[in-house]
């Protein structure tokens, strides 16, 4: 398991992109944009 942190100084603009699945899901998380 990999754990990630992300930030952005900006909370107006979007991060242009998706994370899908999950551990809470039971599927492999995916990042699509």
């Amino acid at each position: 398991m990999n754990k990630v942190f992300i930030s952005r100084p900006d909370g107006s603009v979007s991060w242009g992109f998706r994370l899908q699945g999950g551990l809470e899901y039971n599927e492999p998380l995916t990042i699509t944009n």
